[in-house]
């Protein structure tokens, strides 16, 4: 003040009141400066995980959600903030029939005093309409007694499974290839396996024809339903670079359709002493996932070919087997049978009467040529 005049009390009270009240607004900035900064902290820590993170109200309407959920799942975060969760991405069973929000673990969690679940084995819905399988976690977030929304964790599992279903396709090969017969009665077998437990709708084997320059069909495999896209598939003849089959047969390496095509397609080439000898092909309505797959295929191919090269020998031991038998039986037995009939006649003394020694040296083959034919008649019995 330039005046030396005391305030007066209802000035010095304004002046409390306005230095009060810039104290609480600089205070109140200070605080909402720090809540910012502690969500952003908070917001760094939840997008660092690889694990999906989203949070809902009592009411089920997502309020937080984070990185990797929203790559997971293909949403954006407007897309999500504010929408039912179970409708967006809970909605259907793994089978596809329409799961009803009262019967989800997440949003019961939500009632009552707030119960925790643990799931595995279970799907969630991207925003393309398909699924991919979770494990989570809904832990009920809770003030004082009051549950105020559930906090849910949840990792895609999809790779871990379909590793475990590749697995699980090579341990069946060894299985039905082992209790296999013949070659004709395991590869349609074979094909079925690579088909339906992973997802594809068509499986079938191409081979060069005779003169190398096309590949026809071998055999082929549909799963049920199925059957009039197989013929029309597996009456085709490829060309070097023709689609999926001929780009793996040209480039020896596997092949799969461009993202977009109507059907989704995989093609292995099987390669032995550095030729292609066959091509796989699979094809999909769904696009099934193909990481790691054609591994899979080249390991079930190798066992097949084990396989056949085992019953191949085992065809060319019993061909020999056979062979041995028939020489066994032509050129001894039969020589020996007519050498045992005409001992016979000369024991029996029909040419003429023997003397002691003829007898004694005739008696001496009778028994070499009892033993050799007791010795034909073991090697065949061996033989059979």
């Amino acid at each position: 003040r330039s005046s030396d005049r005391p305030f007066s009390t209802a000035q010095v009270d304004g002046l409390a009141e306005l230095t009060l009240s810039a104290a609480l607004a600089c205070a109140e900035a200070l605080g909402l400066r720090r809540l910012e900064v502690v969500a952003a902290e908070l917001q760094s820590v939840m997008d660092s995980t690889d694990e999906g993170i989203y949070r809902q109200d009592r009411s089920g309407r997502i309020t937080f959600i984070n990185r990797a959920a929203l790559e997971q799942t293909g949403y954006t975060a407007a897309q999500l903030l504010g929408q039912d969760a179970h409708q967006m991405l809970h909605h259907r069973q793994p089978d596809g029939h329409p799961y009803p929000a009262s019967e989800c673990p997440i949003r019961s969690g939500t009632t009552g005093e707030g119960t925790s679940a643990r799931v595995q084995g279970d799907v969630f819905w991207r925003q393309d309409g398909a699924p991919f399988p979770v494990d989570y976690s809904a832990v009920p977030i809770l003030d004082g007694d009051e549950v105020t929304g559930m906090v849910v964790t949840f990792r895609d599992v999809s790779e871990a499974k379909l590793a475990e279903q590749q697995r699980a396709v090579q341990y069946q090969a060894a299985q039905l290839l082992a209790a296999a017969t013949s070659v004709r009665d395991a590869l349609p077998r074979l094909l079925g396996l690579l088909c339906d437990p992973l997802g594809w709708q068509l499986s079938l084997i191409w081979q060069p024809a005779d003169d190398g320059q096309v590949l026809r069909c071998m055999v082929a495999q549909a799963r049920p339903g199925h059957d009039d896209e197989l013929a029309l598939a597996s009456h085709e003849t490829i060309v070097p670079g023709q689609g999926t089959v001929g780009q793996a047969w040209q480039s020896r390496q596997p092949a799969a359709a461009p993202p977009g095509q109507p059907q989704a397609e995989l093609a292995v080439p099987i390669l032995q002493d550095g030729a292609v000898v066959a091509v796989v092909q699979l094809i999909g309505n769904q696009n099934p996932r193909i990481e790691g797959l054609p591994e899979t295929i080249e390991t079930v191919a190798a066992q097949f070919t084990q396989f056949a090269e085992r019953k191949q020998s085992e065809a060319a031991a019993a061909r020999i087997k056979d062979q041995f038998v028939a020489t066994v039986s032509h050129e001894l037995r039969t020589p020996l049978a007519a050498m045992d009939g005409w001992l016979h006649i000369l024991l029996d003394e029909d040419p003429g009467p023997l003397n002691e020694e003829q007898r004694t040296f005739l008696g001496t083959v009778k028994r070499n040529s009892d033993r050799l034919m007791r010795l034909v008649g073991d090697l065949l019995l061996i033989g059979q």
